[in-house]
């Protein structure tokens, strides 16, 4: 039998390329900053936040970044292991929290980021729909009139200047 992956998934140094969505890792920002400003050890946070993700690519980064933590490396040692998930701001911002001593209120910071992010990822998305739609039901009258509407009158305008006999 080939050896099989840690039942984790994981894997603590696998330098992660999953993606994941904004909203999955804005929620999980958003809980480990709650757990972080309860007074809860990072280690129990992110084992709390491992059980409660879906199973999935995400889960398994969770696990890695879970398992990094437990063995020694700091948080944000942990979370530059994956790059997919979190990009160097991210990373960045909580070994300038772990220095500061205020990875609370930097997680909670990220997370209404992140946030803000999201919404103005929407509005724009929202903004773009309409000009896009009418552009394409333009062309496709353009196409309609190009490849019915013109023959038609190509028709009438040649039997207009044919001389009957």
């Amino acid at each position: 039998m080939p050896p099989k992956a840690s039942a984790a998934g994981g894997g603590g140094s696998t330098g992660s390329k999953t993606r994941v969505s904004d909203k999955v890792l804005t929620d999980f920002t958003s809980n480990l900053a709650v757990l972080q400003d309860a007074g809860l050890p990072i280690v129990r946070s992110l084992k709390i936040l491992e059980g409660q993700t879906k199973v999935g690519p995400f889960k398994k980064t969770i696990t890695g970044v879970y398992e990094d933590v437990e063995s020694g490396n700091s948080l944000s040692e942990a979370m530059a292991k994956h790059p997919g998930v979190f990009d160097s701001l991210y990373t960045n911002m909580v070994k300038a929290g772990e220095a500061g001593g205020i990875l609370d209120t930097i997680l909670q910071r990220l997370a209404e980021f992140k946030e803000k992010s999201q919404r103005l990822k929407r509005k724009v998305q929202g903004a773009m729909f309409y000009p896009v739609v009418v552009t394409i039901v333009a062309a496709g009258l353009l196409g309609f009139i190009m490849v019915f509407v013109v023959p038609k009158f190509k028709q009438v305008y040649s039997t207009l200047t044919t001389p009957d006999g």
